[in-house]
This record gives C-alpha cells, sequence and structure tokens, in this order.
C-alpha cells in the first residue's frame, strides 16, 4: 500500500503505473552511515512489473531489492551508477536463470527515488541472436566458398555519381590472397587497391551498378609477391556489387607458355625449315603445322589429308608417297623416307619421318611426324662431292706430290703421331704405294723417303710454331733432286714435294754459261747486267715454285678437312678456302705468263685517246669490293676528266697490279688513288697504303732497273712488306709487271715505303706518244 502521505502527484503515478504497457517500479533509495547506496526498497509496482518478477504487487511493497531478488547484483549496480551520477541508463537485461530479456530505463527522481521502466525484450533478442546466427553462418560460407567473395556498397558524391566502393562484408579467401584488410579497417577499395578507378575494370563496375546486367572479365593486378590473374564476376546487389574472383594465374601462366611454345615451334620450323603433322586414325583429321603449309607452298589453315603427299611427289617418287600414305592409314611402329615433292613455286626433297603412337589399351590413337627440307643440304652435298672431286683431279694433275698429315694426340693433348688423310697420284707414286693405301698410314712408315729418325720432330716443329719448312735434298740412289717443304694447317701439315733436277741442271748450265761469260771480252758492265737478269729470273722462278708449293698445300689441307668437318658451315668455310687458293694459283701462274710476254718484247703499245680519270675510277670501283672484304678504306681523289693519248688497257694492267698489291698486303686503314697533271706535258697516277712496307731486297732489285734511258727508277731503300716473309715472295710478280709495262710505256716510277708507314707508287706518263 502507498503510505498515508500520498501527493496527488502519487495518486496520479499510481494510476499510469497500472495502466502502463511497461513495468514500472518506484524505488527507495536506501543509504548506509556513510551516505552512499546500498540498496533499494519498493515504492510502488505495477502489475506488469510484478508479472515480470513473476511476484505478487502487494508482496513487493516496501521490500528490498536484495531480499526480493538477491541475485541482481548488476542490475542494482545500474541502479547505483544512477544515483552517483545523476544519468539516466538504458541497458539491456537478461534475468538470471531465465531466458527472457528486458529493456531497463532508469532515472533518478526527487526525494531519493529511482523510477525504472521495464520492457520485455525477448522477442526481439530472439530474432537479433537468430539474425546474428544466420549472419554466422553466410560468414562462414562465404569464408568456404574457394573464390575470393565480398560485398562493395556504393560511395557517392553530393550529385549521386559513384565515386568509390567501401567493403561491407569479405571472405577470408581475399583477405588472405588479394592482401587486403578486412573491413574492420574502414579503407575504401581505392585504398586496398591503389589505382582502381583507372584500370579498365572501373567502367565495368560502374555498368554492373548502372544496369544491373552482370558482367565477367580477366583482371590482372600487381601484388607486392608477385603479378596474378583473376577471372572476376560482377553482380549487383542493393546499391552495391558481389564480386565473385578465382585465381587464374596458373591457367593464364599455362595458356602464355603454350603461346610461346607455339612460337618457340614456328621459329624454329621456319629456321629449319621443317613442318611437323599428326594424323588420327581414329578420327582420320589431318593436322599441320604452319611450317608445313610453307612447305608445300599452300595457303595456311588449308584443308588436308594424307594424300597431298601423292598429289605432290614427283612422278619417280609416287611409290615412297603411297607408301607414307598406308604408314599414316594403317601404320605401326616408325617411318623414315626421302621424298621428292613439286610444290608451285619449286622442286623440293623431304625428309619425313614418323610414329605411331598407342593409347593405353595399346589401340593406335594417331602418328606423330615431320617433314624436313633438305634441298639445301643435298645440292650442298652434291656440290661438295663435285668439288672433292675436282680438287682431286686438281691434285693429281699437279707436278709436285701432295699430302695432308692429321695430328693424332694423347689423352694429355700432346701430339705423338701424324697419319695421312689426303695425298694425291704422285706421293702414291713417290711413297712405292698403291693408290688408296696410303689413308690412314702412320708417319712412322715414312721416315725412310723423309727424313728419317728427324721426320716425327720437324712435322712437329712446324705443327708447334707454325714457321714453314724447306729443303731441297739430293737422292743418292735415284740421282735426282727433291726440293721438300712442310707447313702449318689446322690440326697438321701439308707435305709437298717437287723433283727440281731439271731446275738444278739449269742452274748448273747457268753457271757455266756465267762462267763462259765471265771468261769472254764483253764489257764488265753487260756481264754484270746479264748476270742479275739471270739470278733475277731464277730467284723469280724459285719463289713462285714456293708460292705454288704452299697454294697447293692450302688446298691439300682443306680438301681433307671437306672429309672429317661435320657441319655445313665449316663444309662452306672449307670450299671458300679451296676456291680462293685455286684463283690465287691461277693468278700466279698468269702473272708468270704476263711477265714472260713482258721480258720476251712480245707485248707492243696500242696508242688511243682516252679519259683517265674515268679509267682510274672504274678501276677503283672493281676493287672496291676487295678492300671492303679486308676492312679497308678506299679513297680517290683526282680531277672528274683527264683526257691523254696512251696504250689504255696496259695503263689499265699497271695501275690494276700496284692497286691489288696494296690491298693484298694492307692489313689495316686506308689506300689512297690519286691523278693528275704535270707542268711538263705529262700526267700521273699515285697509290699510297698504309701496309708494312716493302723487302730490302726487292727494292733493291727496283732500284737497279732503269725504265727510260737516261732515269734512273728511284726508290727509297729500306722496308719490310711482313715480318718473316720471303724475300721474294708472291708479290714480286706483279711489281716486276709493273716495272715491265713502266717500261713499255716510257714511264717514270718513283716507289718510297719505311717499315710500318706503308708504301708509295708515283707513276708518270706522257700526255701522248711521237
Amino acid at each position: 500500500m502507498l503510505s498515508t502521505s500520498v501527493l496527488p502527484e502519487d495518486i496520479l503515478l499510481r494510476a499510469l503505473l497500472k495502466d502502463s504497457l511497461n513495468g514500472l517500479i518506484l524505488y527507495q533509495v536506501i543509504r548506509n552511515e556513510a551516505n552512499q547506496p546500498v540498496d533499494f526498497r519498493y515504492q510502488m509496482v505495477n502489475s506488469v512489473a510484478a508479472a515480470l518478477l513473476k511476484a505478487n504487487e502487494k508482496d513487493l511493497l516496501n521490500k528490498s531489492c536484495q531480499i526480493v531478488f538477491p541475485l541482481g547484483n548488476e542490475l542494482r549496480n545500474y541502479y547505483k551508477q544512477v544515483v552517483v551520477t545523476g544519468q539516466n541508463l538504458r541497458v539491456d537485461y537478461q534475468l538470471p536463470a531465465d531466458d527472457r530479456w528486458f529493456e531497463v530505463l532508469i532515472t533518478a527522481q526527487e526525494q531519493d527515488t529511482l523510477l525504472c521502466f521495464f520492457t520485455d525484450i525477448t522477442v526481439r533478442k530472439q530474432a537479433q541472436e537468430e539474425l546474428r546466427l544466420a549472419h554466422e553462418r553466410l560468414r562462414t560460407l562465404f569464408d568456404a566458398v574457394p573464390l575470393e567473395l565480398g560485398f562493395y556498397r556504393s560511395v557517392r558524391d553530393e550529385h549521386g555519381q559513384l565515386m568509390d566502393l567501401r567493403p561491407e562484408l569479405i571472405n577470408l579467401q581475399s583477405v588472405h590472397r588479394l592482401q587486403i584488410p578486412d573491413v574492420s579497417s574502414g579503407q575504401l577499395m581505392s585504398e586496398q587497391l591503389p589505382g582502381l578507378t583507372n584500370r579498365d575494370t572501373w567502367p565495368i563496375i560502374k555498368q554492373v551498378i548502372d544496369t544491373g546486367v552482370p558482367q565477367r572479365h580477366e583482371l590482372y593486378y600487381d601484388f607486392i609477391d608477385g603479378s596474378r590473374w583473376f577471372d572476376v564476376l560482377y553482380t549487383r546487389l542493393e546499391d552495391g556489387i558481389i564480386s565473385a574472383s578465382t585465381d587464374i594465374s596458373d591457367r593464364k601462366q599455362t595458356e602464355q607458355e603454350l603461346i610461346k611454345h607455339l612460337a618457340l615451334l614456328q621459329q624454329t620450323e621456319e629456321l629449319a625449315a621443317t613442318g611437323s603433322w599428326e594424323y588420327n586414325q581414329q578420327t582420320r583429321q589431318f593436322t599441320w603445322s604452319p611450317g608445313m603449309y610453307k612447305l608445300f607452298g599452300i595457303e595456311p589453315d588449308s584443308l588436308v589429308a594424307p594424300d597431298i603427299f601423292v598429289a605432290y611427289a614427283v612422278k619417280t617418287d609416287q611409290l615412297v608417297a603411297r607408301q607414307i600414305v598406308d604408314f599414316l592409314q594403317t601404320g605401326t611402329g616408325q617411318l623414315e623416307e626421302m621424298l621428292c615433292i613439286q610444290t608451285p613455286q619449286a622442286l623440293k626433297i623431304f625428309q619425313v619421318k614418323g610414329r605411331v603412337m598407342a593409347g593405353a589399351d595399346d589401340q593406335t590413337v594417331r602418328v606423330l611426324g615431320v617433314c624436313w627440307d633438305i634441298t639445301r643440304q643435298r645440292q650442298t652435298q652434291q656440290q661438295l662431292a663435285l668439288t672433292v672431286m675436282n680438287l682431286q683431279a686438281v691434285l693429281d694433275a699437279s707436278p709436285a706430290f701432295i699430302a695432308f698429315l692429321k695430328a693424332s694426340r694423347n689423352e694429355a693433348g700432346q701430339v705423338t703421331d701424324f697419319a695421312v688423310v689426303v695425298h694425291n697420284q704422285k706421293f702414291a707414286e713417290f711413297a712405292h704405294y698403291p693408290p688408296g693405301a696410303l689413308v690412314g698410314l702412320s708417319i712412322a712408315d715414312l721416315e725412310p723417303i723423309l727424313w728419317g729418325a728427324q721426320t716425327l720432330p720437324n712435322l712437329l716443329k712446324v705443327l708447334e710454331t707454325g714457321q714453314p719448312y724447306y729443303e731441297e735434298q739430293l737422292n743418292d740412289t735415284r740421282d735426282r733432286w727433291l726440293s721438300l717443304s712442310v707447313t702449318k694447317q689446322h690440326n697438321g701439315v701439308v707435305l709437298t714435294g717437287l723433283d727440281i733436277t731439271d731446275l738444278k741442271q739449269a742452274q748448273q748450265q747457268q753457271q757455266y754459261w756465267m762462267e763462259e761469260l765471265t771468261r769472254s771480252n764483253e764489257s764488265l758492265q753487260t756481264l754484270r747486267q746479264l748476270r742479275q737478269t739471270l739470278r733475277e729470273r731464277g730467284e723469280l722462278l724459285r719463289a713462285t715454285s714456293h708460292d705454288l708449293r704452299g697454294n697447293f698445300g692450302v688446298i691439300a689441307g682443306a680438301a681433307s678437312m671437306l672429309t672429317v668437318v661435320q657441319s655445313e658451315d665449316e663444309r662452306r668455310q672449307m670450299l671458300e678456302m679451296l676456291l680462293r687458293n685455286v684463283r690465287q694459283a691461277t693468278q700466279m701462274l698468269t702473272e708468270l705468263l704476263d711477265y714472260a710476254r713482258l721480258e720476251a718484247g712480245q707485248e707492243k703499245r696500242t696508242i688511243t685517246s682516252f679519259d683517265a680519270a674515268s679509267l682510274l675510277m672504274e678501276l677503283s670501283q672493281s676493287v672496291r669490293a676487295l678492300a671492303e672484304q679486308k676492312e679497308l678504306s678506299l679513297k680517290i681523289d683526282g680531277p672528274v676528266s683527264l683526257p691523254v693519248k696512251g696504250d689504255a688497257l696496259n695503263v689499265r694492267r699497271m695501275a690494276q697490279n700496284i692497286l691489288l698489291n696494296a690491298i693484298n698486303y694492307t692489313l689495316t686503314g686506308t689506300i689512297h688513288l690519286e691523278w693528275g697533271l704535270e707542268p711538263d706535258n705529262r700526267w700521273w697516277f699515285l697509290v699510297q697504303d698504309t701496309g708494312p712496307g716493302l723487302t730490302a731486297n726487292l727494292l733493291a732489285n727496283l732500284n737497279n732497273y732503269s725504265l727510260v734511258s737516261g732515269e734512273n727508277f728511284q726508290v727509297q731503300r729500306g722496308g719490310i712488306r711482313a715480318a718473316g716473309a720471303s724475300e721474294t715472295s708472291g708479290e714480286g710478280i706483279g711489281l716486276r709487271i709493273v716495272r715491265q709495262l713502266g717500261e713499255l710505256l716510257d714511264a717514270r716510277l718513283t716507289v718510297q715505303s719505311e717499315p710500318g708507314k706503308g708504301t708509295r707508287f708515283l707513276v708518270s706518263l706522257p700526255m701522248q706518244y711521237t
């Protein structure tokens, strides 16, 4: 009951308490001696509150909370907090040992009282719990899906334009694999993935949010630990988007590797002139690589069938083509055939290889194979075979015997022997062996006909030092003179020999003549000139024969290498070496004939009018390729036109010999060709190189010869052509021809040469002849 001192407000409050749908309780604060709130006494309780507390309204009045509700310490603490602070408090509270939930509003009143409103929120709490459990189940499902899932809500500006996305739900897969923070971080999408709005994916996101039509695309993104590819599906949800992505980096890498392998296959087929094919014997499907279409010269991706081999095969290879078709359709095991076909572009020779691949049940599944265009290789082999045959004929036609001896080495790399690899007919006759029996023969078997016990040391010295060895020896048993020379050639030496008995006899005869001349009454000057002429001629013949033997030695060495080299590039190099030395030998013989004609006085002047400038410019262009091949600079200078009267052919021969000599013996630098007029009705041309210079002996020979009566052939003494070069090397023929031509054309020739500073040839000719 209410106390006797009830005020009209109390009556009103009781009426409110009684009619309220919520539970209402009015408490009187109980304090201790320290004036601290320790408990609360029920002053007013409506029926709703009594029912919530499962008690009678009358039984609650004037009783303390601790007595009525001894387990409600937490609630009493809320009461004390309001009394102490004076601040209202709203809390959700669950009764002890009860499933019911209440929303409690506590307010402080006058006269040290508290008014509490109780609202039963059990149903709401249960709904919230169900929602929480549903959210957890959804989150569990989200995290269990092997995809990167996330829901992102739109972030718009004041005009409603989409600016960014805010993550609201992201599964663990996205957090771990995409390396983005959880939604608790509060970061926007653009902060998690910088540059999002500048990527191609941003217009797709906007379109999905605007239209509601899902879209899918592949996204490439760089992360700290590497780059990845994703297959992303966007779906609109409310004012946001659900993103479901799958990491397809492995698939993309496989695709890129496949593309790379296909590109590599195409490049390989292009470089190797090959093509590959596959035939399925069950489905009858015939598949070609791009290289096959190129080999046959037909449009790519054209439909093909096995019978195409028969259709393109030449008449003589029809049987082979049908065997290939039968193998494709019903064959087993392996196939290797050579097929000649006629394409729209050319006749080709193919090497065809195939293999039948069987399935797990041993049933034939498919046939794999390749076609290799070996047309060029076959042509090269035929050319090489013809070249070898021709070179062997050249070697056999040589008056000298020639043999290439290959070095044999032990495990330590030391040379222990030499074996015959290539030889000509003359060598077999010299060694007293039947043709062909010498190949593979050890050098020990040849010691008796060479230098005996010194044979191996002599060959080793040439191989190790690279210095040629030359010797003239008399065979006492045959009473014949023999010249032997050994030159290094790759991993072996070339041995050449020539019967010089006739030359020795000619020298003896020459000696006899000279003695007779000495005893004659001719003038001493005439005798000296004749001696010099004979000496020069003998030296020239000796030098030329020596150089010819060197050329034949190189030819023999290169010919032997053709039989042992493996690659096409090496064969081509050997072939070029052979042809180059054959050309050099031919040129040397031609020059000897020219020199002989000039010395015999068989050449005559043919005077015509011609433009010397045009002649020299044309000549420079004809030899420019030779200079550029040696990386030399060829420079020309002179008037555009220089009309003269003279022997144009021999002027060209003279200038050409000087130019070729400069190009042949200049290793680096520049060659100058100049021409012009002289004051005394003459014209000149000059050739200057940066080579090593002329040999001292050659300079002396040139210096002692008079071209024009009363005029000396002027040469500055000194200089060398090349270190270790012969005093009378092959270059002397060309210069002696220049000297003879100069005499024929009444030329003045001035030669200057210094060691290491090159050589300067100045030729002065009359503007016209009387």
